[in-house]
């Protein structure tokens, strides 16, 4: 019964040990799995701060070409009284064009950064509850070593008991 009783000890604590490492790979995975997803938001973050400061460059571009075609067609209109109706039509055509691509480019790149925004939500997401599967996982170990030991416990009473007696 002793030997029985060393054997069933050394059996409880091996599959205590046995548990606590499936624990630590378990924890170890989910920290990686973490690490990777914060890799990815911190990239698509960089990329997308990237982009939108890229089309507000070109938004500022386009802008301030508007702007100064504008003021340059106007100066020609004034210039050019005499075919006035003519060319006034076709300049202002010119500025209407610029303005909708100013306008079209805005909305763009308002878009684009619904989107990054969306694209960041659903990652933070993703991390919590990837984060929470986890700590969840963490605790059923926990609780399943806890069984395992608690049984241990009880068993080796009952041999003590019958060793006693």
């Amino acid at each position: 019964l002793e030997k029985q009783l060393q054997d069933d000890e050394r059996a409880a604590l091996n599959m205590e040990n046995s548990l606590k490492n499936e624990l630590r790979k378990h924890i170890k995975a989910a920290a990686g799995e973490e690490k990777m997803l914060r890799g990815r938001l911190a990239s698509k973050e960089e990329a997308d701060a990237k982009t939108e400061k890229g089309l507000k460059a070109e938004l500022d571009s386009t802008k301030t070409s508007a702007v100064k075609e504008k003021a340059e067609l106007e100066s020609q209109l004034d210039q050019a009284k005499s075919s006035a109706a003519e060319e006034q039509t076709r300049l202002r055509g010119k500025i209407s064009a610029d303005e909708q691509t100013t306008s079209d480019l805005q909305e763009k790149l308002s878009k684009e950064t619904q989107e990054a925004n969306n694209t960041k939500a659903r990652l933070e997401k993703q991390l919590q509850d990837d984060e929470r599967a986890a700590l969840n996982m963490e605790n059923s170990l926990k609780n399943e070593l806890r069984k395992h030991i608690k049984a241990a416990a009880g068993e080796e009473k009952m041999l003590r008991g019958r060793l006693a007696s």
